[in-house]
């Protein structure tokens, strides 16, 4: 072991999904929302960090300010991701412009060194699903199929089981879906 350790050299490498790797994730970017601070905008872009996931709500009517910004943004963030060695993933960025359902106005793409930043009509977070009409059709034609199946199970293997045993498949495939959207809705709308 020992030759094996002096004879190869590990750079900047911890194993994927030990908790080591996710405690040092935590530790390095909890200071990425403060290089939104630091610049000379005036409304400054706000940074919400859910666990690898970083996302920035730019808030400009005008598009080819909010364009600026968004360059700005990703010069800010190219930046910071390098000074701590990590690498960003534009090909999986997209920004989502919100309108009303009856606005034509609809802003293209956005382009960034050579990378092609999609409008994007729906978002997922979290396993909700939010459309730049901020309609719940989308969201809800994802969580009918699942409901429907839920009720379908409880249904078939009703005469089979007890009570309680049902009580159990209800919160497992029935109650869990609609209970954490409500929560997240919650969070969502404060």
């Amino acid at each position: 072991m020992d030759e094996f350790l002096n004879n190869n050299t590990c750079y900047n490498s911890v194993l994927q999904g030990s908790i080591l790797g996710l405690l040092l994730l935590f530790i390095c970017i909890n200071d990425l929302p403060n290089i939104m601070i630091n610049t000379n905008l005036s409304d400054t872009p706000e940074t919400v960090l859910f666990v690898d996931d970083t996302s920035v709500i730019v808030n400009n009517p005008n598009f080819t300010d909010f364009e600026n910004v968004v360059h700005m943004v990703f010069e800010n963030m190219n930046e910071w991701f390098s000074s701590n060695l990590l690498s960003s993933k534009f090909g999986k960025t997209h920004f989502m412009q919100f309108t009303t359902k009856h606005s034509s106005h609809n802003v293209g793409n956005i382009n960034y060194n050579n990378i092609i930043i999609l409008n994007s009509s729906t978002l997922e977070i979290l396993g909700i699903i939010i459309s730049n009409t901020l309609s719940w059709k989308s969201h809800t034609d994802m969580i009918t199929p699942k409901l429907s199946q839920a009720c379908y199970i409880v249904r078939v293997v009703k005469p089979f089981l007890s009570r309680d045993t049902l009580k159990i498949m209800y919160y497992a495939f029935f109650h869990s879906v609609t209970t954490w959207d409500n929560i997240l809705m919650k969070f969502l709308t404060q």
